[in-house]
């Protein structure tokens, strides 16, 4: 799967989803997508079919407040 967004967070200082798919069950399959630790960063979490977590996450920066970004 693709996922494909523009955004313009007004405050990268917090972390806040930019996308979720799955169910509401814990360890079920998924995707989340966030602004993560306050610096800007881009984080993602891939959870299996096993329910175990692979994650990804960009340098800081990556992501700028007040400024529509393609990502």
């Amino acid at each position: 799967f693709c996922v494909e967004m523009w955004i313009q967070p007004v405050d990268t200082t917090q972390s806040q989803p930019l996308f979720e798919w799955g169910t509401s069950s814990e360890k079920a399959p998924g995707v989340h997508l966030w602004i993560h630790d306050g610096v800007g960063r881009l984080f993602a979490n891939l959870v299996d079919d096993k329910g175990e977590y692979h994650f990804l996450s960009s340098g800081p920066g990556i992501i700028k407040p007040n400024v529509w970004q393609h990502k």
